[in-house]
């Protein structure tokens, strides 16, 4: 599927767009909150701006969500259904956010975030009910696609890698979504500073232990999405090279100990940990954290407070 926007009107069973369209009416008869648009719209439709509308989240997600929120849907009425009856229409897809919305504006609205399709389900009665029209974030659906005022939005993006879609599930699996951080989640969090690492090329263990990074907790972060007693139960999902560095991430007096070694040679490094003791290491082990530290600190836009630290990510470009 390239940039094309495709419109199918035989994904969904008679059913199912009947439970669907029932269930988007209650939620509307029930008062959903209405919210102004903050985001800039574009109405071609009509040729003007569109207007206000309102929108109900059904994953507890944000826009910046990477996860695949297919298992997040239980408690959403008859959504899980949807996805599972769209999937089969859908190669590749995996649905990254969900939302219940009323309003034509919302067909050109300018969202951010990694997800890289649209697939919008009819649940207006007036307007051919259950058509699925899947596009390009901020594509123009095409005029001739009756675009509804009442429908069901899943966000998607394409699959990643192994890796990515394994650690991502294991994050999620263990509250990494529930856990608000600089730009979404602390899931959104590791997993970019995995993609960083992983883009640039740098070893797999580094990779993996980007987002692994504060599993445990860290010197700058006290919520532990894991105990030290459950070391041996990440080594045996993900390995045990990626699960040691996460572990040493959780005990060095960090960024300083990366960025001011105590000690540093071309076989070791000598670090300094958060209870004062300091532990030498391997040199490989040492920049494989190094590489891990100068990810976690770019996605948050604080790189540049660590000279030596921005130094070695620019030599490693």
């Amino acid at each position: 599927m390239g940039d094309e926007i495709l419109v199918i009107d035989d994904a969904l069973a008679p059913d199912l767009i009947a439970r669907l369209t029932e269930w988007a009416a209650r939620a509307e008869a029930d008062g959903v909150r209405p919210r102004p648009w903050t985001r800039r719209i574009v109405d071609a439709l009509r040729g003007r701006a569109g207007g206000a509308g309102w929108r109900r989240n059904l994953a507890p997600t944000d826009e910046h969500n990477l996860a695949d929120i297919s298992s997040m849907l239980d408690t959403a009425g008859p959504a899980r259904g949807a996805w599972a009856a769209l999937s089969a229409h859908l190669a590749n897809a995996i649905p990254i956010g969900c939302e219940l919305v009323r309003g034509e504006s919302f067909a050109l609205a300018v969202r951010e975030g990694p997800a890289e399709r649209e697939v919008i389900v009819s649940l207006d009665a007036r307007r051919a009910p259950g058509r699925v029209i899947v596009r390009p974030v901020g594509a123009v659906p095409p005029l001739n696609a009756g675009f509804p005022r009442r429908t069901l939005v899943f966000r998607t993006r394409a699959p990643r890698g192994e890796d990515f879609e394994a650690l991502s599930g294991f994050l999620r699996d263990h509250g990494a979504t529930k856990c608000d951080h600089y730009v979404g989640s602390l899931h959104d969090h590791l997993m970019r500073s995995y993609a960083m690492l992983a883009d640039r090329g740098a070893p797999r263990d580094a990779c993996l232990g980007a987002g692994l990074h504060s599993v445990y907790g860290t010197s700058l972060l006290d919520h532990r999405l894991l105990e030290h007693s459950e070391r041996a139960m990440l080594r045996e999902r993900l390995g045990e090279g990626p699960e040691t560095l996460a572990y040493l991430f959780s005990v060095l007096d960090r960024p300083r100990a990366l960025a001011e070694p105590l000690a540093l040679g071309a076989g070791a490094a000598r670090v300094e940990l958060r209870d004062g003791q300091s532990l030498e290491i391997s040199r490989r082990a040492f920049d494989d954290l190094r590489w891990m530290e100068c990810a976690n600190l770019a996605d948050q836009d604080t790189l540049k407070d660590f000279p030596s630290l921005e130094a070695f990510w620019a030599a490693g470009e």
